[in-house]
């Protein structure tokens, strides 16, 4: 899993971005964590590989409501 933040230019951050590995729980459940950076509205991406290749990927917007941490 992948998340992305195009933070404002003036703010001085730049931009945020991270991965997180997630494992498999049984059943067609995955599970994982990861830190966000700051507050506001992320991009993530979750791509499902097998033998390599690419399945499977979805992107969608997330809003963590916690203030910077800059």
């Amino acid at each position: 899993m992948t998340n992305f933040m195009a933070c404002d230019a003036g703010n001085g951050y730049g931009r945020n971005e991270g991965r997180s590995h997630v494992s498999e729980k049984g059943n067609g459940l995955y599970e994982g964590s990861g830190k966000l950076e700051s507050g506001g509205t992320w991009q993530m991406t979750i791509t499902a590989t097998k033998g390599g290749q690419v399945i499977a990927s979805k992107r969608f917007s997330m809003n963590a409501t916690e203030g910077c941490n800059h």
